[in-house]
């Protein structure tokens, strides 16, 4: 199985070109994530191929000189989008595979592989999101300001009363006509209303990318594996570090809020530290 990392620059850079906000509480664990992301998969998997742009690969290939199998330099093809469509990154990385594979994002860790039914899965995500609210008042934002969306998608949202959404924090699967059609009209999406008044740009991707994968898949009855269960005791959270030693799926997502911690920061630098030495001081000397 292919993995795929994707990083576009743009919504993180700062006027001058240098390296603003990236969601973490510092940027050096930032560049942590990246790195332990990149090496617990190239432990695993035989092809971990990053998707980038010019900064991406000054960064992690030439300063962080992580072991990508393939680089693809492509990614500032999307810089004429504003950077609050910060995903659209990760969109362009599924457009351009033409064989099956598994797109991760940077802040997940592995300890062993995915398994076959994920791998041989016609669709693949992280774990079904059922809506809290964020997922309603997006829609609700976005329809306010006069945003425009396929058919089937505002039937779904019409028809049920919650929203069901699927989690890119892994995402990808072997049905690559799906996955181009799925891409193909999320930018449809995104270029239809890149005039209208702007909304939270996480709140936006929340729309254009995971509820649209689930809803297309929803109309053309494709099954759609998920990966982590969502259980109601908890047992498969995924930001902690205690899941590499106690559970079946040595899998670690740092989502959200979690790379503003501590806690989960000090976690992740003290596996850099301790599993790949050389990457941890490379890292220490740039900072």
């Amino acid at each position: 199985m292919k993995i795929i990392h994707s990083l576009w620059s743009k919504p993180m850079l700062t006027p001058n070109g240098t390296l603003g906000e990236t969601g973490w509480r510092h940027p050096q664990y930032f560049y942590m994530s990246w790195a332990l992301s990149c090496l617990t998969f190239k432990e695993i998997y035989d092809d971990v191929t990053l998707v980038t742009d010019a900064f991406g690969y000054n960064l992690l290939i030439e300063k962080l000189q992580l072991p990508y199998t393939h680089v693809e330099v492509v990614l500032n093809e999307l810089n004429h989008y504003p950077k609050e469509f910060w995903a659209i990154g990760k969109l362009k990385a599924y457009a351009l595979q033409t064989k099956p594979f598994i797109h991760v994002d940077g802040d997940v860790y592995v300890w062993n592989r995915f398994g076959d039914t994920i791998e041989n899965a016609t669709l693949v995500s992280q774990q079904r999101d059922e809506d809290f609210g964020h997922y309603s008042h997006a829609m609700q934002e976005a329809l306010n300001a006069g945003y425009e969306f396929p058919d089937f998608l505002l039937a779904e949202f019409q028809n049920k009363q919650t929203m069901v959404s699927s989690n890119a924090g892994i995402i990808g699967g072997n049905d690559i006509g799906f996955i181009q059609e799925y891409c193909k009209t999320s930018f449809d999406i995104i270029d239809k209303n890149i005039d209208k008044p702007s909304i939270n740009g996480t709140s936006y991707a929340l729309l254009y990318e995971q509820y649209l994968f689930h809803c297309l898949a929803q109309k053309q009855g494709k099954k759609i594996e998920y990966y982590l269960e969502n259980k109601p005791d908890k047992s498969e959270e995924s930001h902690t570090f205690f899941n590499k030693y106690i559970q079946e799926k040595k899998f670690v997502h740092l989502l959200s809020m979690r790379k503003k911690e501590m806690e989960y920061c000090y976690d992740l630098r003290d596996q850099l530290k301790t599993h790949y030495p050389k990457h941890y001081e490379i890292i220490k000397a740039l900072f």
